[in-house]
């Protein structure tokens, strides 16, 4: 558990830093949600996870398109941890 939350302290320090040098809607700033969505993705957390995605994947489509590879990864991603979210609370 504590290295999920070291990891989440340390993408929160990195998007901080990269929304202030790059921007908000700067595909490295997007990287940074991703990073963070996988996190708590791993520790479970599929709620907060998928804010993270939905973040990305709207920087992604702004500043790389609907049809990039990155962005389609990231929708896939959103469909994976919808499907874990749903799975976790049928059990």
């Amino acid at each position: 558990k504590g290295d999920y939350d070291d990891a989440f302290v340390m993408y929160e320090k990195c998007r901080l830093i990269r929304e202030k040098t790059l921007g908000k809607d700067h595909p490295d700033t997007a990287t940074t949600y991703n990073n963070i969505g996988s996190v708590l993705n791993d520790k479970g957390d599929y709620d907060n996870a998928l804010v993270m995605y939905q973040k990305c994947r709207v920087i992604q489509e702004k500043t790389l398109g609907k049809d990039h590879p990155d962005t389609a990864l990231t929708r896939s991603i959103i469909r994976l941890v919808r499907k874990r979210r749903v799975t976790r609370t049928m059990h």
